[in-house]
């Protein structure tokens, strides 16, 4: 590393006096930056790189410039004990304190994780939390296997960085297309909010862009809709799981949503309907959703029946993994050869009970409380009876 201190003769200020620069040269490049030190021309000595003469303000600046030049070396020589890449603009960040502290990439995920955890049961699902953690472990496994070390200074971050990591998940980790996209989103995330608090300059990603795939996320046909709800089951917790389940099918709310459901959030129309009004936990945006006949019986059967620390719920309590397996058991009795889940009912409730009735895409995107018809489109599914249905109006 070679340091190099220097004065800016053409930008000589209204007292005749010019900046006193800097310059740091390491790896091949080099950056200059000004020590906000200004003096006269005349009394600059290049050769031996300092001010000339012996007055305290003389003292006070030289002494200035010796410590910059003593931290620049202490940091190059921690860079190179650490086996840490060094760059000039690194080295610069850190003598000037722009990355108080030199926040790292685990800090910063363990940092959002925490925050994130304050906010669940408000704006937040648990299942976020899990997802940033996720990435959070594949980053831990990656940083030792690339770069040899458990974590890495958010300044280190760079393009090629991103582009490794995302080759490391297809390669090293065989992770589908869409399972990466998601990480990278996860990290993409961390890293504006390392910007949003200033440990960041920008966002490192660069050019780097990754889509997802499109998939067929499955939904209930009209009839197997129908053997799930009219199927004879011999214990409670069965019954209880397939009403929730059929709940969601008819008013499209994801499991978050529908565990929080209660009193407060439904709302009486001068037309005598029933509506339901919440904010999704997921986006916050809200759902606007009319009771269809189906889900307001589900909803009165349970009515007299939650008594105690769930009488402000209006259906059971019943955590997601266990209603995930339950009506794995359910489909069985009733010959639904699919992998019934509590997400399969919100796209049921796209897809066979709005769009295939013909119901607009726009009205559907505003039931499930999509920012955006596009996010719709991903759930509703144009079905072959829809299809027929439409083309029948032609012949």
């Amino acid at each position: 590393m070679i340091i190099l201190f220097w004065i800016y003769k053409s930008r000589i200020n209204n007292s005749g006096q010019c900046p006193i620069m800097m310059r740091i040269t390491a790896s091949g490049k080099r950056i200059s930056f000004t020590t906000n030190q200004f003096i006269e021309p005349k009394l600059w000595d290049k050769d031996r790189q300092r001010i000339k003469g012996t007055t305290p303000l003389v003292k006070q600046i030289n002494d200035l410039l010796l410590t910059l030049r003593t931290s620049a070396l202490n940091h190059y020589n921690d860079f190179i004990k650490k086996a840490i890449p060094v760059t000039p603009q690194a080295i610069r960040d850190l003598i000037f304190q722009k990355n108080k502290p030199a926040h790292t990439l685990l800090e910063a995920f363990t940092f959002h994780i925490q925050n994130l955890k304050t906010r669940v049961g408000f704006d937040t699902a648990i299942n976020t939390v899990k997802k940033f953690q996720t990435t959070e472990s594949k980053l831990k496994t990656f940083l030792p296997a690339i770069f040899g070390r458990a974590d890495i200074h958010l300044f280190e971050i760079n393009q090629k960085f991103i582009a490794d990591f995302d080759l490391y998940m297809r390669s090293e980790g065989k992770l589908k297309n869409n399972t990466v996209v998601k990480n990278m989103m996860i990290l993409k995330r961390v890293m504006y909010v390392c910007v949003q608090n200033g440990w960041l300059d920008k966002q490192p990603f660069g050019t780097y862009s990754c889509k997802l795939d499109e998939t067929d996320r499955g939904y209930l046909t009209a009839q197997e809709l129908s053997l799930m709800e009219n199927v004879q089951l011999p214990s409670k917790r069965l019954e209880q799981a397939r009403d929730i389940f059929i709940f969601c099918c008819y008013t499209g709310l994801a499991y978050v949503d529908v565990s929080k459901l209660n009193h407060s959030h439904f709302e009486k129309q001068p037309d005598g309907s029933n509506w339901i009004k919440i904010a999704r936990t997921k986006t916050q945006s809200k759902a606007l959703i009319p009771m269809l006949p189906k889900a307001q019986a589900i909803l009165n059967k349970y009515t007299d029946s939650i008594s105690g620390i769930e009488q402000q719920k209006v259906l059971p309590i019943i955590s997601n993994q266990n209603l995930n397996k339950y009506l794995k058991e359910v489909a069985e009795k009733c010959g639904v050869n699919k992998r019934v889940s509590m997400h399969l009912g919100r796209h049921t409730f796209a897809t066979t009970v709005t769009l295939e009735k013909g119901i607009d895409i726009t009205t559907i995107s505003k039931m499930l409380g999509h920012k955006s018809v596009r996010y719709t489109q991903l759930y509703s599914k144009v079905t072959e009876m829809k299809i027929a249905a439409d083309m029948q109006k032609l012949m």
